[in-house]
């Protein structure tokens, strides 16, 4: 079995500002899959559960870079994700991190 790369992002509590979205941009080395693991938390350090991730692929070999949605996962109830992702060496990818849904 492979093993592929991995990068983690922390995101802190005080970056998930009601009803806005945090971004974190990432570019990997030349590979061709990855996973991209994190945990969320709260201001407090405790996990969040039901953050949803978004990735976006970016293109930007043409005057217009063209933008991709790879798809999204939800954070568990530990506060982690986690998404597999197919890398292209000259492509830019980007987190898309959305606070909960209010129960």
């Amino acid at each position: 079995m492979p093993t592929y790369p991995t990068s983690t992002e922390i995101i802190r509590g005080s970056s998930l500002v009601k009803g806005k979205a945090y971004v974190q941009n990432v570019k990997f080395k030349d590979s061709d899959r990855t996973l991209i693991k994190g945990t969320v938390y709260d201001i407090n350090g405790n996990p969040l559960d039901g953050v949803g991730v978004e990735v976006i692929q970016i293109d930007s070999s043409s005057t217009i870079p063209v933008l991709t949605v790879l798809g999204a996962v939800f954070s568990e109830a530990d506060g982690v994700y986690a998404v597999s992702v197919e890398v292209k060496e000259d492509f830019e990818y980007i987190l898309n991190i959305y606070n909960p849904l209010p129960l």
